[in-house]
């Protein structure tokens, strides 16, 4: 019997070919600094100015509250998937400069893609357990139960009903008419399908695309996630008006970011009005 050795692939040692990401940035007064956690929390709070009197009331009076450690370690867990959120954010960038992308810089792009999405999807859900924490302490809700996307809600089956309810009847209603206006639940809606099948169903298809109007090899995903069960990339193209069914990931990302930036902002002003007034 010949035994054949499997042959070990090994990674290159030439730093020319390593993935790299900087590790120094300049602050707001041109100073460069080092850290990840540094620089993403303070691109965080720079997007989300009311971040900081909301954290540090919370910290502030947490023995207090009746939910207090609970709401810091939900602030906690908001700081850092923001921080992800914007880091994945920036590689997307990045990649997105290249004039000719090959299919390792697709590889990297669903990486960072996916990374993106879920973690925007558990800011989602934190923001759902602070609005639990804060307005709905004393509503008995299963945890499957609580969430912001209303879905089903017309429904009384709809497993989101009893949390939906306890929002139209505990929450403010600016607040509440925010959380289930259309646009609102759109947004929220379309995140869950992106994270639904990059969790449990398949993948999106990201794909490079020779852009011959600007003589460029871009990078693009379609906008409906699930469009390649029923079709492929060519046939869609071709239709007329098919390179509008096209995004590109910073596009994405872009959309996916100003809508919890404001999202964000609302809940803490709420949430702090409520808590000063208890």
């Amino acid at each position: 019997m010949i035994n054949n050795p499997v042959r070990e692939i090994r990674r290159s040692q030439n730093e020319e070919d390593f993935y790299s990401i900087n590790k120094l940035f300049r602050d707001k007064h041109n100073n460069l600094c080092k850290g990840f956690d540094y620089f993403y929390c303070s691109n965080m709070k720079n997007r989300v100015k009311n971040y900081q009197g909301i954290w540090s009331f919370i910290v502030q009076n947490k023995k207090k509250l009746v939910k207090g450690c609970e709401l810091e370690e939900h602030y906690v867990s908001l700081s850092e998937q923001y921080a992800y959120l914007l880091f994945d954010y920036d590689q997307i960038v990045e990649l997105e400069r290249k004039v000719k992308s090959d299919n390792d810089d697709v590889f990297l792009m669903a990486y960072f893609t996916y990374n993106l999405i879920l973690s925007a999807k558990s800011i989602l859900d934190v923001f759902a357990w602070i609005i639990k924490e804060t307005f709905l302490a004393k509503v008995d809700l299963m945890p499957i139960e609580v969430s912001i996307i209303f879905k089903n809600y017309s429904s009384e089956k709809g497993k989101h009903n009893k949390f939906k309810r306890a929002c139209e009847d505990n929450l403010n209603g600016n607040f509440y008419e925010y959380l289930c206006s259309d646009c609102t639940q759109a947004v929220f809606a379309n995140l869950e399908k992106h994270r639904d099948i990059v969790s449990h169903k398949g993948k999106i298809h990201i794909m490079r695309y020779d852009n011959r109007d600007i003589g460029k090899v871009t990078i693009v995903k379609p906008k409906n996630p699930e469009v390649f069960r029923t079709i492929g990339f060519d046939e869609l193209h071709k239709k007329p008006g098919g390179e509008n069914e096209f995004e590109t990931c910073s596009q994405f990302a872009n959309g996916i970011i100003a809508n919890l930036d404001g999202l964000f902002i609302q809940v803490n002003a709420f949430v702090l009005k409520y808590l000063q007034a208890r």
